[in-house]
């Protein structure tokens, strides 16, 4: 994104129309979300049909977004382009910035064993009965 700043002009163009990529993206975040939350209530039939109808919509949305960019400058196309998917290069980045993040907390948890899980068992019943 900061390479676009200043290798597009007028810079101005491009910085909005990341913002409003951005927002874009936003939007789509919570039509996944909505869609996932009202898609669990329905019965499975219809839950295919609904989401694929709203992904349809989600895609023409961003296509629309897209078409209207180009017709004001190429600049915008390039940064409504990005700012929707900033999303997508977030979730990519994710387990590389959380391996980063979390150095100091050790890989690897030792599993559980069954001796561990009927002493934690013998405990509880243990307390219970006091």
């Amino acid at each position: 994104m900061l390479i676009g700043a200043f290798v597009v002009r007028p810079y101005w163009i491009f910085a909005i129309a990341i913002v409003a990529g951005g927002l874009g993206a936003c939007l789509q975040a919570y039509g996944i979300y909505d869609c996932l939350d009202r898609m669990l209530e329905l019965p499975e039939k219809n839950a295919k049909g609904f989401a694929t109808s709203r992904s349809m919509i989600r895609l023409t949305l961003c296509g629309v977004a897209m078409a209207i960019a180009v017709m004001i400058h190429w600049a915008a196309f390039v940064g409504v382009s990005v700012g929707l998917l900033s999303l997508k290069i977030g979730a990519l980045l994710n387990p590389f910035i959380r391996k980063r993040l979390r150095k100091d907390e050790p890989s690897y948890v030792e599993p559980v064993t069954e001796e561990d899980m009927i002493e934690g068992v013998e405990d509880t019943l243990d307390i219970e009965q006091k």
